[in-house]
């Protein structure tokens, strides 16, 4: 699995790769990832036989690695019965409406920060060294970055952008670093800090400034007095924005509550009092949120904020191409149109092992390190089962690429 998104394992496809497929029980089929079983939905009639049409649903999440871009998911057949998904009603009616959350990520790895002659370099938002780009003065002190969203903007709302800088300069004054961010030609902030650090700051955007399709990043140096020598790298940035009820296309994946990334809290010592008493305390109900499609369905929908144990989510009510639906408190979910199309998951691998999408710089590198450590790589291959995403994410959000 190379991105996440609901995933189906078919009948056509056990079949294909020889899995004793018309022999296997569905009830007795578990599904692995990284030691943990999976919650998986069974998607046909309640025999025990495996037929032609059936399917395996789940959802899968695969990890970040800095080796290969792939991640893999064991299917076997047991003796015992396999984990298999609930469900719940989300019902929307008499709830209060709110706001479906959505974040693209922009990151570009084109650039390596080993600690050279800067002295030592922090790592960045995923604890590797590959970076996207970097400002300094004299000479670079402005650099402009695209980020695409989908149509499905809501501009009344407002945002938050958040952007990973890693200083890689330290001189006397404090702070010795300053950018200013725009989006769209319009200024939203700056980010100030000192010394060789990895930076995460997250600034609000007002609405009118964001939009859907082709939005624009920029980062300016307007300098510091006294401050001669200053350089950053920009790692990546993301926005967190809010859908509006425009069609979506075939498959949706949203937040309920906006998203802020903080850099970690210092470990200070904390005080605390008992005994702790709350009186009269009225939980809020959780609200319903709507998203549209591009077709009225038939719909599936899923609460993913447990990967390795989604909820079926039941009782949505459906208006035309919209589904209103309602949480149990914070959550994420997952929506698809199904149909009965099936599209193969490639392996995105070479036959030598390398991940596809390497620069020949970081080929190099990649090499070199793995031929002074040989126990940290391996070949990457094509899973046991293979299994196709539902929806493959173009900005962990808006998923398009595909769908059964």
């Amino acid at each position: 699995m190379s991105a996440p998104g609901l995933t189906a394992i078919t009948y056509k496809a056990l079949n294909a790769i020889g899995f004793p497929v018309d022999s296997a029980d569905p009830h007795f089929l578990h599904l692995m990832h990284a030691g943990n079983e999976v919650a998986v939905e069974w998607d046909g009639n309640d025999d025990t036989h495996f037929e032609p049409g059936e399917r395996l649903l789940f959802y899968a999440e695969p990890r970040f690695s800095r080796w290969t871009n792939t991640d893999v998911y064991f299917l076997w057949r047991d003796t015992t019965p396999g984990l298999r998904m609930s469900s719940r009603s989300a019902a929307p009616d008499g709830r209060p409406a709110s706001v479906a959350w959505a974040t693209a990520i922009a990151e570009v790895n084109a650039l390596y920060t080993p600690d050279g002659f800067y002295g030592p370099i922090p790592a960045g938002r995923d604890d590797d060294r590959w970076t996207w780009d970097v400002l300094r003065l004299p000479d670079r002190t402005l650099g402009s970055y695209p980020i695409e969203l989908p149509p499905a903007v809501d501009v009344t709302q407002s945002s938050m952008l958040t952007v990973w800088f890693i200083g890689y300069t330290d001189v006397t004054a404090s702070p010795d670093h300053r950018v200013d961010v725009s989006l769209n030609d319009v200024y939203v902030g700056r980010v100030e800090w000192d010394g060789k650090r990895a930076i995460t700051a997250t600034l609000p955007i007002t609405s009118g400034i964001l939009h859907g399709g082709a939005n624009l990043v920029s980062f300016t140096l307007p300098g510091i007095p006294g401050v001669y020598v200053e350089g950053t790298w920009l790692d990546a940035f993301s926005i967190n924005y809010a859908r509006s009820q425009a069609s979506a296309g075939a498959s949706v994946r949203f937040d309920t509550t906006q998203t802020i990334y903080q850099e970690p809290a210092p470990l200070l010592p904390r005080r605390l009092y008992l005994p702790l008493v709350t009186r009269n305390y009225a939980q809020q109900p959780a609200p319903a949120h709507t998203v549209a499609f591009a077709s009225p369905g038939p719909n599936r929908a899923y609460d993913v904020t447990d990967p390795l144990h989604p909820q079926r989510l039941t009782d949505m009510k459906v208006n035309g191409n919209s589904h209103p639906e309602r949480p149990a408190g914070g959550w994420r979910a997952s929506l698809c149109r199904r149909s009965r199309r099936w599209h193969p998951q490639p392996c995105a691998c070479e036959a030598g092992g390398e991940p596809m999408g390497l620069s020949h710089h970081q080929r190099i590198h990649r090499r070199r390190l793995r031929d002074h450590h040989p126990s940290r790589f391996r070949r990457c291959a094509r899973p046991a089962s293979e299994s196709t995403p539902i929806a493959r994410t173009h900005d962990n959000n808006d998923q398009r690429a595909g769908h059964l």
